[in-house]
């Protein structure tokens, strides 16, 4: 069995054990709310069917030809939702404690943070790969922040506007280690990592600061 498929049976066999486990969860509700004990169960069945169906188109599709087209669509498409969340009425962003995280859509709701995720990997992997040999021809680290200011902007702008906006932490840390992995692996020195983590550390700081 070649790796892609095997790959594929163990996410599949995956979805269905935590489709299991989340049973219980429906208790809380079931007792306080007199909600249907299968409440949980069938909302993680809808989003396990939909999640292997998407797997499934992405696994027919070719990376050279398709990946590109799906990963700025992730990006550009997310990234506006994100900023749009903060100026939407309370009919299509439901804000809990001051966060505006999800976009209801019908019966369902979408958080475009989980989504500009993998659209942020996809664009920094992207632009590296198009200029790596400029970033590795940086004779100081000076050179190195010249070359990587735009990817500094983008980031600084995206966790802005998920710290400021919606709360949270958690997705800016994800995308700074992911920033980090990413120029790590393109080859840039040891100097500029380590004073990115600091300034990276000073810059949460502040942003925890002010969402407090």
């Amino acid at each position: 069995m070649e790796l892609g498929n095997r790959l594929y049976i163990s996410t599949v066999i995956s979805f269905d054990v935590i489709s299991c486990m989340v049973y219980s969860m429906s208790l809380f509700s079931t007792t306080y709310f007199n909600t249907t004990k299968y409440l949980f169960l069938e909302r993680q069945a809808i989003a396990v069917f939909l999640g292997i169906l998407i797997l499934t188109l992405l696994g027919s599709m070719r990376p050279d030809r398709n990946f590109k087209i799906l990963g700025f669509l992730l990006f550009l498409v997310s990234i506006t939702s994100i900023i749009a969340m903060m100026f939407l009425p309370s009919s299509l962003v439901r804000e809990v404690l001051g966060a505006k995280r999800w976009i209801k859509i019908g019966f369902f709701s979408i958080a475009p943070t989980e989504f500009f995720k993998y659209g942020f990997v996809f664009f920094i992997a992207w632009s590296i790969d198009r200029r790596y040999k400029v970033l590795n021809s940086a004779k100081s680290v000076i050179a190195e922040y010249i070359y990587l200011l735009p990817y500094f902007a983008v980031l600084i702008g995206a966790s802005w506007a998920i710290a400021i906006g919606q709360k949270d932490l958690g997705p800016s840390v994800v995308l700074v280690a992911s920033l980090l992995a990413l120029l790590y692996l393109s080859g840039i020195s040891n100097k500029f990592s380590s004073q990115f983590n600091f300034a990276s550390a000073g810059f949460y700081y502040l942003i925890h600061i002010r969402t407090q």
